[in-house]
């Protein structure tokens, strides 16, 4: 996933202290922001795995080894960047079918996916 040049600035912008992983650019997700911590820049803990294997041609063993000690372990202050491990999605459960005009067919939706929220 890349970030857009105009979305880093506009957040560089309005917190000027974050810290970027150089190398890593492919992986960045985007901006964490936790109430009562400076907001940081986070990763994709997997996609920089990947980057270490194929950029610096690391196994993947070397590679976790090496974000374990120089990436993540690393404090490098308030905005020190987060690396998130994402959940791997099950398949789908349901057959996507669309109607005529490209929309889901309701029927193939799983129960309760379009609900309304209680009152």
């Amino acid at each position: 996933m890349d970030v857009s040049d105009w979305q880093l600035d506009e957040w560089t912008e309005r917190f000027p202290q974050l810290l970027q992983c150089d190398g890593f650019e492919k992986a960045l997700l985007g901006l964490c922001e936790v109430k009562g911590r400076e907001a940081c820049l986070a990763y994709d803990y997997e996609g920089c795995v990947g980057i270490l294997m194929d950029r610096d041609g690391m196994s993947r063993d070397d590679a976790v080894e090496y974000m374990a000690f120089n990436v993540t372990d690393a404090y490098v202050g308030e905005h020190t960047p987060a690396f998130i491990e994402l959940l791997e999605q099950e398949p789908a459960i349901f057959e996507a079918s669309t109607d005529e005009a490209g929309n889901p067919a309701p029927e193939n939706l799983p129960p309760g996916m379009f609900d309304e929220a209680p009152s």
